[in-house]
């Protein structure tokens, strides 16, 4: 109940109150954390004699003359559900640290609830990560398997709909109470973390049946994750299945999530035609491919650009002009350089595809 770390952080919480020696005493009076290093490990009387009576003792010299690893000072029992968790102890005068007595001891138990509760949400996100696991990965289903659903809330008698969602350049876990949050309040979609930077949503399309609704759903997801995280998201989504095809919904939103960007952040797999043959491409092939075309465009950038926002734009030489704030002129100026570096033009149809196409795997 009352671990090291534990003890530590509440060593670190009260220090930001109190200059004096404080101490925290397990509940068979081994002091586990305190200011002074050199005590930890010691046996503490004065704190057990605290947690046997719980009740608050106060020690005087002559106390401390007479009980083993005792300083003067007072010693304050804390609770948890009624039970003896521990006692935190403060060294010194104790007509000048028992005024702090009161305080402290809330203050302690206020860190242990708050730790217990944290320690709830990450079992309950833990439990609910491994179960999204084993659905993706487990070909056999067995009675147990349908029981950890049941507890779960989740009803596997439904269709169900995997959607990968990818933030980037995150290197720390979605915090836990995030998780929570989402899953508290929305019971037919159920979120997990997959790794520092992905997350698995999966909603319930017997509750939204329609890729409309799904979209809804996952819109609000992604708005309140931007939101909470101040980051961009993008996402993947595979086809609605039965519980026992949630795997090939799984490698569906995978194939969704690499052609997700940030002018399509979110993908349905339903969606993906062209992208469905360049995925299957092997990286080297694609490197090889880039340095065949637009390889002499790599020291410029503002070609690169031009190119970028041409088919960001329908291929409108004049909206692209607009988008990149230059004269016509100059955008012609800058395709007839394109041209000499390539020999690719984009009024042709195929040198058309072959940009694009190097374009694309240049953004990978």
């Amino acid at each position: 109940m009352l671990s090291k770390n534990l003890a530590n952080k509440i060593v670190q919480e009260v220090r930001r109150l109190l200059d004096e020696e404080i101490i925290v005493v397990s509940p068979e009076g081994t002091i586990i954390a305190g200011t002074d290093k050199s005590r930890i490990g010691q046996f503490h009387e004065g704190a057990l004699f605290a947690c046997s009576e719980k009740k608050s003792i106060i020690i005087t010299e002559r106390d401390a003359s007479r009980w083993i690893g005792v300083k003067p000072g007072i010693n304050l029992p804390v609770f948890f559900r009624d039970q003896t968790a521990g006692v935190i102890g403060i060294t010194g005068d104790p007509e000048k640290v028992s005024p702090f007595g009161e305080i402290l001891k809330k203050m302690t138990e206020l860190i242990i609830q708050e730790n217990f509760y944290i320690e709830e949400l990450n079992l309950e996100v833990r439990t609910l990560e491994a179960f999204i696991f084993d659905w993706i990965e487990l070909k056999d289903r067995d009675e147990s398997f349908h029981n950890r659903a049941s507890v779960l809330g989740i009803d596997l008698e439904h269709s169900h709909q995997l959607a990968l969602l990818k933030i980037p350049g995150e290197k720390q876990p979605v915090p836990t109470h995030l998780i929570s949050k989402w899953n508290d309040q929305h019971p037919f979609s159920t979120l997990v973390r997959w790794g520092n930077d992905r997350l698995v949503a999966i909603p319930d399309t017997d509750v939204f049946p329609s890729e409309e609704s799904v979209l809804k759903e996952l819109g609000i997801l992604k708005t309140f994750l931007e939101r909470e995280l101040s980051s961009p998201l993008y996402m993947g989504v595979g086809s609605s299945c039965d519980s026992s095809s949630m795997k090939a919904s799984y490698r569906e939103a995978e194939r969704a999530l690499a052609a997700a960007n940030t002018l399509k952040p979110v993908v349905f797999e339903s969606q993906l035609t062209l992208e469905m043959l360049t995925q299957s491409i092997r990286p080297d092939i694609k490197e090889t491919f880039i340095s065949r075309t637009i390889g002499q465009l790599n020291d410029q950038p503002a070609l690169i650009l031009a190119l970028r926002l041409f088919f960001e734009n329908d291929m409108s030489f004049i909206n692209t002009a607009d988008a990149a704030h230059v004269h016509i002129n100059t955008l012609h100026y800058r395709f007839k350089k394109i041209e000499q570096l390539t020999s690719l033009h984009p009024r042709k149809p195929k040198d058309l595809v072959i940009l694009y196409l190097a374009l694309s795997f240049l953004d990978e």
